[in-house]
């Protein structure tokens, strides 16, 4: 066993080294049919069509799932990023 003072403090945790796999968009056909509901209500909350929201909320909802410890409250965030988004961009 080595010295405690020749240890090198600096080199990183192997568990900071690991290639984080991306999640599924959706976990499940519930899980889907909740986001799908929250597009709805959030396509007819902004008066944009349903297909021009879609591509929006999906590529926001991927992105922070991938770093999202609890899910739970991922359509929520989500949902008030994108109305940002689109709000933003009106003017």
């Amino acid at each position: 066993m080595k010295p405690f003072s020749t240890i090198n403090v600096l080199t990183p945790p192997r568990s900071r080294n690991r290639r984080v796999l991306p999640r599924p968009l959706y976990d499940d056909a519930n899980d889907r049919g909740k986001h799908m509901r929250n597009v709805e209500s959030l396509a007819a909350e902004v008066q944009k069509p349903f297909a021009e929201v879609i591509p929006l909320y999906e590529d926001t909802l991927a992105r922070l799932k991938a770093k999202a410890v609890i899910t739970d409250y991922l359509p929520i965030l989500v949902s008030k990023r994108v109305k940002f988004i689109i709000l933003q961009s009106q003017f």
